[in-house]
């Protein structure tokens, strides 16, 4: 999705496993 800054982006998505899926998924 974005590849900008997957960390926080990812991790305010994901709140299950934000480090391996919010990785997996950008």
């Amino acid at each position: 999705m974005t590849s900008t800054t997957p960390m926080t982006t990812a991790i305010t998505m994901t709140s299950t496993t934000p480090m391996t899926t919010a990785i997996t998924m950008t």
